[in-house]
């Protein structure tokens, strides 16, 4: 008797019938409680929602987060492909299609006896680099499986008539601060910034409320005190202080 462990809910996603795939990581969702509950309602009326913003900015974690959120709406529960493992479009997608069907129909095919009015919630991640290869998938997904609803992330939308756009913008100053404080790494460091909400307000707005950017900076001042991180003179030169670049 073979156990598949991808199927047994963990404590964060106690609710969902079913999860096969990447799990929502189990830090805090900050700054952004009313688009996941927004996009919860959406998706279970929606068959496809894409996700979509500059890199960094948090559409996995939000996706995630949505689907944990709508997960006990959809009856055979959530599955995540992580397309971002697969190659990039080459001028086609003689390789690549097959390679992302491939990845979705071995997890959505679990071998439980499939029935029309009960639905997944599938969660395409990280698409930027495969368009139409995306595109392609979708609609194969809406012609092959009506009981499926996919939500897409990528940095630019694929060619999809059907899809509703969600624009993921940074995070408010006040947000990307609460941020900041949430992921350093110990309370006595947290205790010691307190006394410089306006170096912290600095720094975040000099990273563009980036969350991806914000939680290297909270992981950085491990080693580099805040000052060190705010002498420097431009975004750039931040990034490369923050070993980004």
């Amino acid at each position: 008797l073979r156990i598949r462990n991808d199927l047994i809910p963990d404590a964060g996603a106690g609710a969902v019938r079913g999860w096969r795939g990447a799990r929502p990581p189990r830090t805090t969702l900050v700054g952004r409680e009313e688009d996941a509950d927004h996009l919860a309602r959406l998706i279970t009326h929606q068959q496809v929602t894409v996700l979509t913003g500059p890199g960094g900015v948090g559409k996995s974690r939000l996706a995630l987060a949505v689907a944990e959120t709508a997960g006990p709406q959809f009856s055979r529960g959530v599955a995540v492909a992580q397309l971002g493992l697969l190659p990039r479009e080459d001028g086609d997608c003689d390789r690549t299609f097959p390679l992302a069907l491939q990845s979705v129909t071995d997890l959505l095919d679990d071998g439980q006896l499939r029935m029309a009015t009960q639905r997944t919630l599938l969660v395409l991640d990280n698409t930027e680099h495969l368009p139409r290869t995306t595109t392609l998938l979708v609609e194969h997904l809406l012609n092959s499986r009506p009981d499926v609803h996919v939500i897409v992330t990528t940095r630019c939308p694929p060619v999809l008539a059907a899809a509703s756009i969600w624009e993921v913008m940074p995070l408010s100053n006040e947000a990307a601060v609460e941020l900041l404080c949430q992921r350093l790494p110990s309370n006595s460091l947290a205790l010691e910034l307190a006394d410089a909400p306006g170096q912290l307000a600095g720094l975040c707005q000099e990273l563009d409320g980036i969350p991806r950017l914000i939680e290297f900076a909270a992981h950085r001042l491990r080693i580099a005190p805040l000052s060190a991180l705010m002498s420097t003179g431009s975004s750039v030169e931040l990034l490369c202080a923050l070993d980004f670049l």
